[in-house]
């Protein structure tokens, strides 16, 4: 199963929040499904990577907006002079998804895999490129 399909069928289960991308809300859904404590997933571990950090880029994004958005109202607050063109350089600078800084690409992957484990009791494989990855 690819990530994708992982993703919709943990949400359908209830295990994962689902998102509104109009309202930027993250809601609980009811179990349509469910998936029994101790059963297997098998999980393309490519796809979970660019899972993972999609949802640490996103957090990576918040956070540095929120950051300027609180910078720029102080220098309002302050009158001084423009600089938006530094400040929007260092803005682009800090954006680019090179900069995600790994102990937040590390607290996502280790909150997500606690959650299936430890939370919903479930065993996962998770498959590589290479040899043992299945057909």
């Amino acid at each position: 199963m690819g990530i994708q399909g992982l993703t919709s069928a943990l949400q359908q289960c209830g295990i994962l929040p689902t998102f509104c991308h109009e309202t930027k809300e993250i809601f609980s859904s009811l179990p349509q499904h469910s998936i029994k404590p101790g059963s297997v997933l098998a999980i393309n571990g490519a796809g979970l990577a660019f899972y993972l950090y999609r949802k640490a880029y996103l957090q990576h994004y918040n956070n540095i907006m929120n950051h300027s958005n609180k910078r720029r109202q102080h220098k309002d607050g302050d009158g001084e002079g423009d600089s938006d063109g530094d400040d929007s350089y260092q803005l682009i600078l800090h954006l680019l998804p090179c900069m995600i800084h790994l102990r937040d690409i590390h607290q996502i992957t280790h909150n997500f895999l606690n959650t299936l484990i430890h939370t919903h009791k479930l065993r996962l494989h998770i498959y590589l490129d290479g040899k043992n990855q299945p057909g």
